[in-house]
């Protein structure tokens, strides 16, 4: 699996990204429910790493996928857990047909009330977006004072180096996903306007075409206790 991924990293071929609704449509009935190459195992360590203790809180798992982190956040003990994703062809891996933890929404729009959680994980997604100050509003909004939120997405220097987020569907043929790089300087912008202060940053890296990069990016923030 490693080596796959990093051939993918090498191929140097550009491909033409699907739209993220459409791509995860093709990608559901294969994606698995836990981290499943090297890029995603740095990620979930820099998001263990990130974690606040989440013991009896209520955690909004965004962009959830297969709800990776929501299964890691109730094996820490959280109260609660709500799962939103935007492809409901993903949320059908981990959601039973009367499950009203995971909802089918747009990260950018969030059918939650305001100041309702006491955290926010968002893995490997708000590259999908363009509209990243749109993300970051609506994690603002749905955090309560004093609140947190882990972000990760695939790091910039990957896509300015030509790499793509890809996978292989049912039919063998390998696809791209529609995304947008963000700079560490745009997520502390768009986080700062909402009041969310960023804590702390990591740059986890791995070897890739024989040298070490930067392949995700990780934050942590919090809302002030006066928003």
């Amino acid at each position: 699996m490693i080596a796959r991924l990093l051939r993918r990293l090498r191929s140097g071929r550009t491909l033409r990204p699907l739209p993220v609704r459409d791509a995860y449509r093709l990608w559901a009935e294969r994606y698995p429910a836990e981290s499943h190459n090297a890029l995603m195992q740095a990620e979930e360590r820099a998001v263990r790493d990130l974690l606040p203790d989440v013991q009896d809180q209520t955690i909004l798992d965004l962009a959830c996928g297969s709800g990776r982190y929501a299964r890691i956040a109730a094996s820490l003990n959280a109260r609660s857990i709500i799962g939103i994703d935007l492809s409901d062809d993903m949320l059908r891996v981990e959601r039973r047909d009367d499950d009203r933890r995971f909802v089918q929404a747009d990260m950018r729009a969030v059918p939650l009330a305001t100041a309702c959680v006491d955290g926010v994980i968002c893995g490997l997604a708000v590259g999908h977006v363009n509209e990243l100050d749109r993300v970051y509003s609506e994690v603002g909004r749905v955090l309560r004072s004093g609140g947190w939120a882990v972000i990760t997405d695939f790091h910039p220097f990957l896509v300015f180096s030509g790499k793509q987020r890809t996978f292989t569907a049912p039919d063998g043929r390998v696809y791209a996903v529609e995304h947008y790089p963000h700079l560490v300087a745009d997520h502390v912008r768009a986080a700062r306007d909402v009041g969310l202060a960023v804590e702390d940053v990591r740059e986890p890296q791995l070897a890739v075409s024989g040298s070490e990069m930067p392949v995700v990016l990780a934050l942590r923030l919090r809302k002030s206790e006066r928003s």
